[in-house]
């Protein structure tokens, strides 16, 4: 099918989560975990990709990082990835939503959330602690929480942003405990 805003939305999401375009524009990777991640590059972003940049692209281990992705060093394909609004260069400074989604419908910035989802956040059940908790609510584990945790503020502003937008009630926190993982 033809592309659709939506599939480059969430392709953006899942770049900004996990992947990157170097500084002097000459490669562009996204990978993540080889045993977790591995289903999800076969058979959504590969596609994914394929379809946007119109390609034949296989996603592989990246053995001396211990990941499992995709590369691409076409300097006309990473073009086209930069004009998706993708930042180059070290993500911590300036990961941010494109400027494009952020003014989309409901739809694009779903697709966005979940690419972003995908790739950086959890989910999660927790009991609730509410004055709405009943009996069975309380006690069990029964309430959806999701989670994307980012070290880069920015985007996690924007994030609520746009998650708010959309009519989806979220909080954003500080944690100040260290940078494990390189997460905030």
């Amino acid at each position: 099918g033809e592309i659709q805003k939506e599939d480059i939305a969430e392709f953006c999401g899942a770049t900004i989560g996990d992947g990157w375009i170097q500084s002097n524009e000459k490669s562009f990777f996204l990978a993540g975990d080889p045993t977790d991640d591995k289903e999800y590059y076969d058979f959504r972003i590969v596609p994914l990709i394929n379809k946007i940049l119109n390609i034949e692209l296989n996603a592989k281990d990246f053995p001396y990082w211990k990941v499992y992705g995709i590369s691409i060093h076409k300097k006309e394909l990473i073009k086209k990835l930069i004009s998706f609004g993708l930042p180059t260069g070290k993500k911590v400074d300036i990961a941010e939503i494109p400027r494009w989604i952020m003014k989309s419908n409901k739809k694009v910035i779903s697709a966005f959330i979940g690419g972003l989802f995908d790739t950086d956040g959890c989910i999660f059940f927790s009991r609730d602690y509410t004055k709405y908790a009943t009996e069975f609510t309380s006690k069990y584990h029964s309430k959806v929480r999701i989670r994307i945790s980012s070290i880069s503020k920015r985007l996690m502003t924007q994030t609520e942003k746009i998650v708010n937008k959309i009519g989806i009630h979220c909080i954003k926190r500080e944690l100040k405990r260290g940078w494990a993982n390189n997460r905030n």
